[in-house]
């Protein structure tokens, strides 16, 4: 009888250090992928796009910057996917695991050797753990989630682009307008100058 207790609260044991490694791995901060800040990236393209007018630039160099933040854009997406679905990946683990701890739980329950109390102990850690990583995991998903939907979307990027590309070159023009018209405003003044010099 004493055997088979011990024996069950070895295998309890197993599995509750089997639930602790696995929300381990579980942790964002295990596989979370975050080498390209993406606040540093928001911050970079609202000053690129908002200074379509005032960037001393050419269209053709205002263009390359556009093609290397779109490039960012790209990576910077690909790490939301993989950050998104790996939290909803994990999320979907936790029902098992749970089902896990309430199996050890009912196993053991009524034991009271020192050492089946010390595994109820690890079995209400393991508990609040796992509490603890599945709130960081919805909220992980939330935060990529709605960023999907935010105005640095891709679709609304693109459109942000065109309007800034549209603004950039609505400037470029309307400076070269000015400029023709003050070298024609020069010379006519010159020339009336000139002219006025000659008929004294």
């Amino acid at each position: 009888m004493l055997m088979a207790a011990l024996e069950q609260t070895c295998c309890a044991a197993t599995v509750v250090r089997d639930v602790e490694e696995t929300l381990e791995t579980m942790n964002p901060a295990q596989w979370e992928n975050t080498a390209i800040n993406g606040e540093l990236l928001k911050q970079d393209t609202d000053r690129l796009l908002d200074g379509a007018e005032t960037m001393s630039m050419s269209m053709l160099d205002y263009k390359r910057q556009l093609d290397a933040l779109e490039g960012k854009w790209r990576k910077y997406r690909a790490q939301q996917d993989f950050n998104k679905w790996a939290a909803l990946r994990h999320w979907l683990r936790i029902p098992g695991i749970r089902r896990r701890i309430e199996t050890v739980e009912k196993d053991i329950r009524g034991e009271t050797s020192r050492r089946s109390r010390r595994l109820q102990e690890r079995i209400r850690k393991a508990e609040k753990l796992m509490e603890q990583t599945k709130n960081k995991l919805r909220d992980i998903y939330a935060i990529y989630h709605r960023e999907g939907k935010s105005r640095f979307s891709e679709c609304n990027l693109k459109r942000r682009i065109a309007v800034a590309i549209q603004r950039k070159n609505t400037h470029l023009q309307k400076s070269v307008r000015q400029t023709t018209a003050f070298h024609k405003f020069k010379q006519q003044t010159i020339g009336k100058a000139f002219r006025r010099g000659k008929s004294y």
